[in-house]
């Protein structure tokens, strides 16, 4: 299976995480979205004149400005809710480390063994393992998966703390305190610098130690921060890429997948139809109502049957990509973010807003944007929210998943929609959502260089 690709530092992530494959990024794995996102809105006018420079109107001295020492002696003094700022994406760096922190009330202890970077890694890990066995059908046992945590954030050498190991590796010693409750943890450094020295910086699904496979995560210094910042990034790399592990040794591949992001078509049809897509799926994360959600998940399934039709590669990639990636990587941030939901009911709201709200309001700036998003990083969200679609109409699509079916076969089989019906759907997801208005936004972004 073939769904790895390191997006997921969403925004390192993000600084995501995300994975894989994330994050649009994730991921949508390990980009800044700043870089992805247009141009700040033009408002200013072009008659530089038009201003008012004579700085005499300002105040006859600078020294009648606000001293800067009142602004506080430490930026940590300054308010840091970006809900409060102007929308301006220069004004801020959009990453989940900026969010409001998940709701937790622990604190590290006084623990020989284990520094508190890495208590709190622990402790995130056994929230997860709390929630996820009630996710996904009880399928993904995130609760018994082998884990080998590397702390590389300490200036000595890497630091190895194994969970769930079997058998247990010769030196390894157990964990015990307030971070390891509720799991079994044990100490080992004996592979840590190896691990260490990931080829992709931060994860391995299939870490070999004496013979026994681990999903290994290091805590570099993006992950210590997001974790004593309390933010859920780290936790959700680490989920999203240990569910791409589960993925690989369960999952049946959907057929003829194919990863050709350099070869995917990007024309204005094409783009038009993915923008269509994702005003759809921006309105679907919004409603909990079960006739909205039927309403856009047949849009949905409509203009990607439309967006299939018009594909001019010979391949057929927007059915053996968009279909195939959101059953790989739409399903990885569906967990990680259904995950995050039983700690704050509102992170799903935030986290939509990033990656699918915010893309849509700042666009792109250049041909490689477009690519990187319209022939991979945009599957995460319209995956993951069509999987909401479902799960709010109780379409049960678990086991279908595993044998291969994407979140689009899924829905298009439980609808059965007739050619006349899905021309229907796709007419009223056109009007809702300004077709013209797309059709020449897709022009331009068609025409970057």
């Amino acid at each position: 299976m073939k769904l790895e690709r390191w997006i997921g530092l969403v925004l390192v992530i993000v600084p995501l995480a995300g994975g894989c494959g994330l994050f649009p990024f994730a991921g949508n794995d390990g980009q800044g979205l700043l870089d992805d996102w247009g141009s700040v809105p033009d408002d200013w006018s072009d008659d530089f004149d038009s201003w008012d420079t004579d700085f005499e109107d300002w105040g006859d001295d600078l020294d009648g400005w606000d001293d800067f020492d009142d602004w506080g002696d430490d930026v940590d003094d300054w308010d840091a809710d970006a809900d409060d700022w102007d929308a301006d994406p220069g004004d801020w760096d959009p990453g989940l480390e900026d969010w409001p922190p998940v709701p937790d009330d622990f604190q590290c202890g006084d623990e020989q063994d284990v520094p508190c970077i890495a208590q709190h890694a622990l402790h995130w890990i056994r929230r997860a393992s709390d929630v996820i066995p009630q996710l996904w059908d009880g399928q993904y046992r995130f609760d018994t998966w082998p884990l080998y945590v590397v702390d590389v954030t300490g200036s000595g050498s890497p630091q190895g703390y194994l969970v769930n190991p079997s058998p247990v590796p010769a030196g390894a010693r157990r964990v015990t305190g307030n971070a390891a409750q509720g799991l079994t943890v044990y100490r080992y450094d004996g592979h840590a610098s190896q691990a260490s020295r990931t080829d992709n910086g931060l994860y391995d699904f299939f870490f070999d130690i004496d013979g026994a496979e681990y999903s290994m995560m290091l805590i570099d210094d993006w992950g210590g921060a997001t974790l004593e910042g309390g933010s859920g990034d780290w936790i959700m790399t680490l989920v999203h890429e240990t569910f791409h592990a589960y993925q690989i040794t369960t999952w049946s591949d959907p057929a003829g997948y194919i990863q050709d992001e350099q070869g995917y078509p990007i024309t204005a049809d094409i783009i038009a139809l993915g923008l269509l897509e994702t005003k759809i799926v921006s309105s679907a994360y919004k409603t909990a109502d079960a006739e909205d959600a039927e309403r856009y998940l047949r849009m949905f399934v409509a203009a990607r049957t439309e967006k299939m039709r018009v594909d001019p590669s010979p391949e057929q990639l927007v059915r053996y990509m968009d279909n195939p990636q959101e059953h790989g990587e739409g399903s990885a941030r569906y967990i990680e973010v259904k995950m995050m939901e039983a700690f704050d009911p509102e992170f799903p709201t935030r986290f939509f807003e990033l990656y699918v709200d915010s893309i849509l309001e700042w666009g792109f700036e250049s041909a490689a944007d477009v690519r990187d998003h319209f022939a991979f990083g945009m599957w995460y969200e319209t995956g993951a929210i069509a999987l909401r679609m479902m799960d709010t109409l109780g379409i049960d699509y678990v086991d279908a998943m595993t044998a291969g079916q994407t979140p689009y076969d899924i829905a298009a089989d439980h609808f059965s929609m007739s050619a006349a019906e899905l021309g229907a759907a796709l007419g009223d997801a056109q009007t809702e959502f300004d077709w013209g208005g797309i059709q020449s936004e897709a022009q331009r972004y068609a025409a970057l260089r």
